[in-house]
């Protein structure tokens, strides 16, 4: 018992040191002295009650830009990576400016932020299932002058009607199809393919395609795939319960090579094409 006191111990001494370094560099990108220091821990609190986190409106300057989002504490992980993390630092991979986004799981938005901060005249489409991430993802499209139009449905290699896995952690939602994360709750919620949203947009083909889709992006990426010729490249985060091997091997026959992107927490990967291969654009 005291050895695993003392262990305990020791990981919150090394989660509250992580936290507090978090919380100076988000300090250098414009959040108040120890904001994300304050948030992590006031969400814990509120979890161990059964409690809804607070909402916080955050404002902070990323790549120059000022950018606004409605926050709780069960997105501070997901504003960590992607603001400390630079997951979505893609300027210097693709070789022109994508005009056309495709935002496969969009949450809130702030990835979309982060992306418009390099590509300000993009357009972008934002498909995201869970209905409690709608309200503030139009919040930070309005708030950030984004461009784009919102699908309020999940992403598959098949259309229909699928249930949606919630828990407490906004960000992490997953489709009954998913292998990853065992959630509590669940709702019913659309789904629409990659070629569906494409044919409603009236876009014959998209620049960059950007997933995060909770253990899914493998199904929707080897099966019924064919709209990946008028892709020019894609950035997404591979689950564990996916394989970039065979995610790899499927992207490859449409000429997209994927690799490993930046050093951060989460496991992110970027498809681009050769100079002399190009995709079916309009």
């Amino acid at each position: 018992m005291r050895v695993a006191g003392l262990m305990n111990l020791a990981n919150s001494i090394s989660a509250l040191r992580r936290v507090a370094s978090d919380s100076c560099a988000f300090r250098r990108l414009g959040l108040p002295p120890l904001w994300y220091l304050r948030v992590y821990y006031e969400g814990r609190w509120c979890s161990r009650r059964s409690r809804p986190a607070p909402e916080h409106i955050i404002e902070l300057n990323y790549r120059g830009r000022q950018m606004r989002f409605p926050v709780t504490a069960g997105y501070v992980g997901a504003l960590n990576g992607i603001f400390l993390d630079d997951e979505y630092c893609v300027a210097e991979a693709l070789g022109s400016a994508p005009k056309r986004i495709l935002d496969l799981g969009a949450n809130i938005g702030m990835a979309a932020a982060a992306l418009a901060a390099q590509y300000p005249d993009a357009e972008f489409v934002f498909v995201e299932p869970d209905p409690r991430n709608l309200e503030r993802l139009r919040k930070t499209i309005a708030w950030n002058d984004l461009r784009g139009t919102v699908f309020s449905s999940a992403v598959a290699a098949q259309p229909g009607n699928l249930l949606l896995r919630i828990g407490e952690d906004p960000t992490c939602s997953a489709l009954e199809t998913s292998r990853m994360h065992d959630l509590p709750d669940s709702v019913e919620v659309e789904v629409r393919t990659v070629n569906e949203l494409l044919q409603q947009m009236r876009w014959h083909d998209v620049d960059l395609v950007k997933i995060d889709i909770e253990g899914t992006e493998e199904e929707l990426l080897t099966r019924n795939n064919n709209w990946l010729s008028r892709v020019g490249s894609l950035i997404l985060e591979i689950h564990p319960s996916c394989s970039p091997i065979r995610i790899g091997r499927a992207l490859g026959d449409f000429g997209l090579d994927l690799r490993q992107h930046g050093n951060g927490r989460e496991p992110m990967f970027i498809a681009t094409r050769s100079p002399n291969c190009s995709y079916h654009r309009e």
